[in-house]
């Protein structure tokens, strides 16, 4: 059980990092037109992302991909040995 709790835990920090990078890649968008349209991997969020909105998105990914890493480090946590300690 704990190697799939594990697994799960490593599964976690990779989508966390996808969500981390995507909000780094939409700060540095160039302006060219009326908007964006936003994907997020290869699914359509939103087609016409006003520029003034990008930030708002940038954050949101951002949350949600340390939200991704804090619960997946308590998994990991979880499934360590755990030694009793014995008081005297």
């Amino acid at each position: 059980m704990k190697k799939y709790i594990r697994a799960i835990s490593i599964l976690l920090i990779i989508l966390s990092m996808i969500f981390i990078f995507k909000s780094i890649s939409l700060l540095n968008i160039v302006k060219d037109g009326d908007g964006i349209g936003l994907y997020f991997l290869g699914l359509e969020i939103n087609d016409k992302l006003p520029f003034e909105q990008i930030p708002n998105y940038s954050m949101g990914f951002l949350v949600i991909g340390f939200a991704l890493i804090f619960i997946s480090m308590g998994l990991f946590v979880r499934t360590q040995n755990k030694k009793k300690v014995k008081v005297y």
